[in-house]
């Protein structure tokens, strides 16, 4: 009997192992890519390829450890706790959806289910900045796979007034909602970022690794007997 119970213990452990999860994939974005809203004589227009380091995002990652998914957003510069920037990451997986937000020294974060009546929620994200970089750290919920993964950050003259001067930058670049524009110079706005890499493991692998499991214990059964 204390063998056995040994043995289920093993199983046991090897299921567990084969359920936490761990990925991690990026968005690399380019220096000096921020656009800017500028206005002249009345009218307004935009203007690529400006120097704004503190708001120029250098990459957007998430990582999955287990049960803790942590979205990070790094620029060139340094992260500024300004009423005048905003910065902002999103995350979204097949069973839920992920964002924080870093504004005035404040940061802001959900995670909520996408699994109709599955009420799963995290209300309470630890957001936290320090040099060039903001990270937010999830409880997991659900499957973390079929990731979609950007983040952006914007500095207004006065915030949230897009009609004066404003900067912007996106990663990946093709979020940018004014794609299709054109420069002073004529050549089209448009980005150039790197797509998101990583990925969310293997399906099945879960099952693939109980079934081992359970196919070792009972041969070290037999061979016990």
């Amino acid at each position: 009997m204390k063998k056995y119970l040994i043995f289920l213990g093993a199983i046991m452990l090897l299921v567990f192992s084969a359920n936490v999860v761990n990925a991690e994939g990026s968005v690399d974005d380019g220096a000096d890519d921020v656009f800017h809203h500028y206005v002249s004589a009345g009218t307004g227009g935009w203007e690529g390829s400006a120097t704004r380091t503190n708001i120029d995002i250098k990459e957007v990652s998430y990582a999955v450890d287990g049960a803790q998914l942590t979205l990070t957003l790094k620029v060139y510069g340094n992260i500024q706790n300004s009423e005048n920037i905003y910065y902002w990451v999103s995350y979204n997986s097949t069973d839920a959806y992920y964002w924080f937000s870093w504004h005035d020294s404040n940061g802001t974060g959900l995670a909520m289910s996408t699994d109709v009546g599955g009420g799963l929620f995290d209300y309470n994200p630890t957001i936290t900045a320090s040099g060039d970089t903001i990270e937010g750290v999830f409880n997991v919920l659900g499957d973390t796979s079929n990731q979609v993964l950007y983040g952006y950050a914007h500095e207004y003259s006065e915030y949230g007034d897009t009609t004066k001067e404003w900067w912007a930058d996106y990663a990946p670049g093709s979020y940018f909602p004014f794609i299709g524009l054109v420069n002073e110079d004529g050549t089209p706005i448009s980005g150039g970022d790197t797509p998101p890499s990583g990925s969310g493991g293997t399906p099945g692998f879960e099952l693939l690794t109980l079934v081992a499991a359970i196919t070792i214990a009972i041969i070290i059964l037999r061979k016990r007997k």
